[in-house]
């Protein structure tokens, strides 16, 4: 596998996620950790690892997501779309 050095893919849509005990939660964080990704779900609240990265959302999402919990507490994010 080989990755190059341009952006390949500008978003992610994941339907059905596992239960919080599976490893895709890890893999999920960390990618949020090293991207500028923003995590957000159907209902209004989404995340981010890093506050830098808020300036940089379109405002517009912004309105209509809100501002995003900056966090990597996998507990956190699962009560935030719980409560959703």
């Amino acid at each position: 596998m080989s990755v190059g050095d341009k952006p390949e893919i500008s978003g992610l849509s994941v339907n059905r996620p596992p239960g919080p005990d599976h490893p895709f939660w890890p893999a999920l964080i960390e990618v949020l950790k090293q991207t500028t990704c923003v995590l957000y779900w159907a209902s209004k609240g989404c995340v981010v690892a890093d506050k830098s990265v808020i300036p940089h959302i379109a405002a517009d999402f912004d309105e209509s997501m809100g501002t995003p919990t900056v966090t990597t507490d996998l507990d956190v994010i699962m009560e935030m779309v719980r409560k959703a």
